[in-house]
């Protein structure tokens, strides 16, 4: 606050009290308020000119039209500016809280690409497990399809006849026994080869099937262990982004909030000063009797201005909870990521 006196006849000065009071006004205005006092308590004794009476009412014209409404205006720009700054603050949190929600909601997608993942794997090693069996020595295990054909053919047996005709003196007999003993061969071949093919489709499409299915899981592994990826990187932007954000908002704002500690509790001084100063100035220029104005000094010691309207309204940045990098500690290719995801 920047206050100045106007200056007096040397006169009324001789006192050096008006001096020293302007000189206080700017950097102690409890001093000068108390010197001002005095003043008004010498003036009971000591003649006022009517030229020193009209400046002392210009330095209340001045308080009443420029200093109290500094105070007040420095008081509302401060406050807005601490708004504006825990506003700042409270903004980064919000907007923290949205992509923590977005973050959220992306960790329960990848989970469950990891789960569909899962499932596809068992899928495709039941489809497996159905071509071919391991252990062929346990009994209670049922075979693969690709085993059920091979057993068909291990078992195939050769024609009824099992004996080719020899050439004989007799050509038209001979050449039946021929014809009977290809019939035979051709007959086999005919009631096996139906069977046959129809197990060699079930081997062969069971195989297309796990082609497929390892298609489908590869896929699905694909999209797991990219979802999880982007998942880590997002998180850990928009961490940082946040704290970014959050570490320079809140520092303006704890900057603020402290100078607003100590303005709060000046300007009220100041604002008690100068309404003290203002009443023992028109206890200096009264014209009544000395019992009146000694009453109106005494009101003047006991004056205790309200300073409600400086009253600084502080507030607190919104609670958050802290970023957290644990989901993603682990991430595609480590151990114990793969442990967890792929293996068992």
């Amino acid at each position: 606050m920047k206050v100045v006196l106007v200056s007096l006849p040397v006169a009324y000065a001789e006192t050096s009290l008006i001096v020293q009071a302007s000189e206080l006004m700017n950097k102690k205005p409890v001093e000068a308020a108390v010197l001002m006092e005095q003043m008004a308590q010498t003036s009971m004794s000591t003649s006022i000119d009517a030229d020193t009476k009209k400046l002392l009412k210009n330095v209340t014209a001045t308080f009443a039209a420029t200093t109290n409404p500094f105070i007040i205006d420095a008081h509302d720009t401060q406050q807005k500016d601490y708004n504006a700054k825990l506003k700042a603050v409270n903004s980064c949190i919000s907007e923290y809280e949205i992509v923590v929600k977005s973050d959220k909601a992306t960790e329960a997608k990848v989970y469950a690409q990891g789960r569909q993942h899962k499932r596809s794997r068992i899928l495709l090693k039941t489809i497996h497990d159905r071509i071919r069996i391991v252990n062929h020595e346990n009994e209670e295990v049922k075979p693969g399809l690709c085993d059920e054909m091979d057993m068909y053919i291990s078992k195939l047996h050769g024609p009824t006849i099992c004996t080719k005709p020899e050439p004989g003196p007799k050509y038209t007999e001979y050449t039946t026994s021929l014809q009977d003993y290809f019939k035979s061969i051709d007959g086999v071949i005919q009631h096996h080869r139906q069977q046959w093919e129809k197990l060699d489709k079930k081997c062969e499409d069971q195989h297309v099937k796990r082609h497929d299915q390892a298609k489908v899981a590869n896929g699905k592994q694909d999209a797991f262990e990219r979802g999880w990826c982007k998942w880590k990187h997002d998180l850990w932007e928009h961490c940082a982004d946040f704290e970014s954000c959050y570490d320079g908002a809140y520092a303006a704002w704890w900057k603020v909030h402290k100078e607003a500690l100590v303005d709060e509790q000046t300007r009220k001084i100041e604002w008690r000063s100068v309404q003290k100063v203002i009443c023992y100035i028109d206890v200096i220029i009264s014209t009544e009797t000395n019992a009146q104005r000694q009453k109106a000094l005494n009101k003047c010691k006991a004056l205790a201005p309200d300073t409600s309207h400086l009253d600084f309204k502080y507030g607190k940045p919104k609670k958050y909870t802290p970023c957290d990098h644990s989901p993603v500690h682990d991430f595609p290719c480590k151990d114990t990521w793969l442990d967890a995801w792929y293996v068992g």
